[in-house]
């Protein structure tokens, strides 16, 4: 049944994932004064977003095409559930190359700057939290019809 909760969980997940694709979603920017943007891969322009690397770009896709594949699968409600747990773990697996990539780019430069987090630093975390929730109602669903298979 498509019409379940952890449906729509796995809708809004797969939503706010891909929103990362949107121009507008920024991962994060910088300030500084005297900041040399010349060696800075994902910080020339001083906004990092999926846009700044091929590997954000796949990773991201992949992840909103996983998560919304799996709404179909509610057939199979232990597939559904290794493929929310394979789709958390990519999108940690996302967060921590962002982190690294971002760190690693700005080691190179020497001047005061500060990190401004922008609203797509935070829609990964959101997608977690949404993912838990889906795992979580599949479970009941898996539940509930394990106890009506025993009642026949």
């Amino acid at each position: 049944m498509i019409q379940r909760k952890q449906s729509i969980y796995l809708l809004l997940a797969s939503i706010l994932f891909a929103c990362l694709f949107f121009q507008p979603v920024d991962l994060l920017t910088i300030n500084g004064e005297g900041i040399n943007k010349s060696p800075l891969l994902l910080f020339g322009d001083t906004v990092f977003d999926i846009y700044d690397n091929t590997t954000f770009i796949v990773l991201a896709g992949t992840i909103a095409a996983i998560i919304l594949i799996t709404i179909f699968l509610y057939n199979n409600r232990k597939l559904q559930i290794n493929l929310s747990k394979i789709s958390i773990a990519l999108i940690i697996a996302f967060i921590a190359i962002a982190i690294y990539f971002t760190f690693n780019d700005l080691s190179s430069i020497e001047s005061n700057y500060t990190i401004n987090p922008r609203i797509g630093a935070f829609l990964p975390f959101a997608s977690i939290l949404l993912l838990f929730f889906a795992i979580r109602g599949i479970r009941k669903d898996d539940k509930l019809v394990k106890s009506m298979d025993r009642l026949r």
